[in-house]
C-alpha cells in the first residue's frame, strides 16, 4: 500500500511532536511505502531534515509559505468559470459555507493561470468586493483587499498544484495539510485520514487574537478562514482521528461528522532503561523538560517555578532538554531570564540529546507548555516511571489523572502560566519518596494499558486496510 501523509510546520524539518509521531508511524510500516507532502515556512530550508528518512520514503514534496504561489503573473486573464464558481470565493471570505468540490474544480480546470493570476483577475477582485460589502463595509476597502490577498495567496497557490497519486491520504492536521489531502482526494478519488494532534482552528484562533499584525476589525475574519479550511478537511476525511475525549468532542463542535471520528492514542515504547544507572548529581533532586525551547512551551513560567523550587531550599538540579534554534530570540530571552533569577548555576539547556540516556537520571518530568496535543514527552516519562507534572493543556489531564481506569495518578495537573504552582507540585514530589514511588508504578501501568507503540501502531494499520477495502 502507498500512503501519502500531508505534514504542516512539522516532519521533517523539526524534531519532536508531531515530527517524532510521524516517523515513528513510517519506521513501524515497512511493509507500506510513502510519499510525504510538506509545507514549511520558508524556502532557505528545502532539504535541511532534522530526521534520516526510512528507506519506505519514496519521495518528499516540499512547499514554502514564503515562495507559494509567488511565481509572475498577469492581470485581467481569463477564467473558465461559473457563477456559482465565483460564488464559493465570495463564501470563503464571508465565513458562510463552500463547496470545496466546485472550489477545488475551479482551479484544477484553470491550472493553466498560476496564482498571480488568480489574485490579479477579475473573478477575484469581484468576489472580494462583493464580500467586502457583506462582512466589513465601514473598513477601508485597501486595508480589506490587501488582507485578503496575503490570506489566499498560499491557498491559490496549493489549488494549482496536482497531488501524487496514493492508495492512502493522510493529513497530519487540518489546515493547509488538510486542504492538500482533500484536493488530493478529489483529484484521485482515494480515501483520506486526518489525525489532529491539536485542535488547528483553536491553535490558530489563539495565535490570531493574540497578534499585533492584523488589524482587530480583520481577526474575525482570519478565524473564519481556518476554520472554513478545517471544514474542508472534515467533509473530506474518511475517517478523522483524534487522541483523546475532549478533542473529539471540539471537531464535532467544529463540524466533524460524529460517524467519522475515532481515537487513536500515541504510543511510545515500554522498554526498561539505565537501570542500575548512577546519578549524574548524586544527593540532587533532579528535574527534566524534553521541549523545544519556543514560546508556546512557555520555557519563562518553568524557569520561574525552578527559582522557587530552589528558594524552597529543595537541592534540585534543571535539565532543559530540546533544540534551542528554532526561535533563537526567545532562546536569548530564557538565557537573560535564568542569569536574572540567578538560577543559571542549578540548570543546563542541553540543546539535542540522546534523551533516553538522561532519563534515567530524572527524578520529575515536567510541561509547561501552553497548549499540547498528546504530548509524547509525558508518556515517555511514565513509560520508565518518572512522575510528571504538567499545565492542563490537551489531554494531559488525561493521562497523568486517567479516565476511569482507577489506577491513579502518575504526576500532577497544574494550571497553564501559574509558576507558584507548578513549583509547589515539583516541591511535593520531591519531598514525598512514598508518593514519587506510587506515581512511579501508576505511570508504567498506564502507558503498558493504553499508549504503547505497538498498540498504536496496530489501530492505524487496521484503519488503513479498513479504508483500502472500502474504495
Amino acid at each position: 500500500m502507498h500512503i501519502c501523509l500531508f505534514c504542516e510546520g512539522s516532519y521533517p524539518y523539526i524534531v519532536g511532536g508531531v515530527s517524532g509521531w510521524a516517523h515513528t508511524l513510517i519506521s513501524a510500516m515497512p511493509e507500506h511505502t510513502f510519499t510525504i507532502v510538506t509545507l514549511y515556512p520558508y524556502e532557505k530550508t528545502r532539504g535541511e531534515f532534522k530526521y534520516s528518512l526510512p528507506e519506505n520514503v519514496k519521495e518528499v514534496r516540499e512547499y514554502f509559505l514564503d515562495t507559494l504561489g509567488n511565481d509572475p503573473g498577469q492581470y485581467h486573464r481569463s477564467y473558465r468559470h461559473s457563477a456559482a464558481d465565483i460564488a464559493q470565493v465570495e463564501h470563503l471570505l464571508s465565513g458562510e459555507p463552500v463547496d470545496w468540490s466546485r472550489f477545488f474544480d475551479f482551479f484544477q480546470k484553470n491550472k493553466d493561470r498560476n496564482a498571480q493570476d488568480f489574485l490579479k483577475s477579475k473573478v477575484f477582485y469581484d468576489a472580494i468586493l462583493a464580500a467586502y460589502n457583506r462582512v466589513c463595509p465601514n473598513a477601508a476597502l485597501s486595508d480589506y483587499f490587501w488582507t485578503i490577498r496575503s490570506m489566499l495567496l498560499p491557498l491559490a497557490g496549493i489549488l494549482g498544484q496536482t497531488m501524487p497519486e496514493a492508495d492512502i491520504y493522510h493529513a497530519v492536521s487540518t489546515g493547509y495539510a488538510g486542504i492538500m489531502a482533500a484536493m488530493a482526494k478529489r483529484q484521485h478519488g482515494k480515501p483520506m485520514v486526518l489525525t489532529e494532534h491539536g485542535i488547528y482552528t483553536r491553535e490558530r484562533q489563539q495565535e490570531i487574537i493574540g497578534s499585533k499584525w492584523i488589524i482587530s476589525h480583520f481577526k474575525q475574519i482570519w478565524v473564519d478562514y481556518f476554520l472554513s479550511l478545517s471544514q474542508c478537511a472534515y467533509q473530506f476525511a474518511d475517517a478523522s482521528v483524534t487522541l483523546f475525549k475532549r478533542a473529539q468532542d471540539i471537531q464535532a463542535e467544529l463540524g466533524c461528522a460524529p460517524e467519522k471520528q475515532l481515537i487513536i492514542q500515541n504510543g511510545v515504547s515500554v522498554e526498561p532503561i539505565g537501570e542500575g544507572v548512577p546519578k549524574l548529581f548524586d544527593g540532587r533532586f533532579n528535574v527534566g523538560a524534553v521541549v523545544r525551547v519556543v514560546p508556546i512551551k512557555d520555557i519563562i513560567t518553568m524557569l520561574q517555578a525552578f527559582r522557587t523550587v530552589l528558594q524552597n531550599e529543595i537541592n534540585a538540579k534543571f535539565f532543559i532538554m530540546g533544540p534551542t534554534d528554532e526561535d533563537p530570540e526567545y532562546f536569548k530571552e530564557c538565557l537573560a531570564v535564568a542569569r536574572t533569577l540567578k538560577i543559571d548555576s542549578a540548570m543546563t539547556f542541553t540543546g539535542r540529546v540522546n534523551v533516553r540516556e538522561y532519563l534515567p537520571q530524572i527524578d520529575v518530568m515536567v510541561l509547561s507548555s501552553i497548549s499540547e496535543g498528546q504530548p509524547l514527552t509525558i508518556l515517555e516519562a511514565m513509560a520508565v516511571g518518572i512522575p510528571v507534572v504538567s499545565t492542563d493543556v490537551g489531554s494531559c489531564h488525561e493521562i497523568v489523572y486517567g479516565l476511569n481506569d482507577r489506577l491513579g495518578e502518575a504526576g500532577i495537573i497544574v494550571p497553564i502560566m501559574d509558576y507558584k504552582a507548578l513549583a509547589q507540585a515539583i516541591i511535593d514530589i520531591s519531598v514525598n519518596e512514598a508518593a514519587r514511588k506510587r506515581m512511579s508504578e501508576t505511570g508504567m501501568a498506564r502507558v503498558e494499558a493504553l499508549y504503547t507503540k505497538a498498540r498504536f501502531i496496530e489501530k492505524y494499520k487496521e484503519l488503513y486496510l479498513r479504508l483500502s477495502k472500502t474504495e
